[in-house]
């Protein structure tokens, strides 16, 4: 009967020491916010096995990419956003296409009127008609500039998304995600 317990009592410790640090580091929480928002240390690790071989960013770009993907594939869930790109995909890969969805949502919504006309009017040489010398009217090329400033800004755009929506959901980043 002593050996059954010491066995249960080493199997418990084995498990407390061994096992269940493995898992919990798997469970470790890098990030959080408001209304339930977290980002482990799992989600960490789908990313790395997603980007594996396309990228080798650092522990931090890691984590920072992978609460920006969760942040703006929930953003895409809340609001309602249709995402084909999303339905055939389960685990990470649909968290990174209701992502990606939600990206090119707010790319569709972004009104870039005034810079696409000051575009226009600070490059309009290059709207001119070779042969007549008569400048294109802006609304024939309007979506031409727009895509370009777009592309160009990306970037920036969707850092300051980002931050936008770190500050709305009030995240906290906890861990090294290492």
């Amino acid at each position: 009967m002593n050996r059954v317990i010491i066995s249960v009592f080493l199997s418990f410790i084995i498990a407390t020491v061994i096992v269940l640090p493995a898992f919990g580091s798997q469970k470790t929480v890098i990030a959080r916010g408001d209304d339930g928002f977290v980002v482990t240390e799992a989600d960490v690790n789908a990313m790395r096995a997603v980007e594996k071989g396309h990228l080798r960013p650092t522990d931090e770009s890691m984590v920072e990419g992978t609460v920006k993907t969760v942040l703006f594939a929930r953003e895409a869930l809340r609001l309602e956003i249709n995402c084909p790109l999303a339905d055939s995909r389960d685990g990470f890969d649909r968290t990174m296409a209701m992502a990606v969805c939600y990206m090119l949502h707010r790319l569709k919504e972004t009104e870039l009127v005034l810079a696409v006309e000051s575009y226009y009017w600070a490059n309009w040489k290059s709207y001119q008609n070779g042969n007549t010398g008569e400048l294109r009217p802006l609304d024939e090329v309007k979506d031409g500039i727009r895509e370009h400033i777009l592309r160009a800004k990306k970037k920036y755009f969707f850092r300051q998304e980002f931050e936008r929506l770190c500050q709305n959901y009030h995240i906290v980043f906890i861990g090294s995600g290492s």
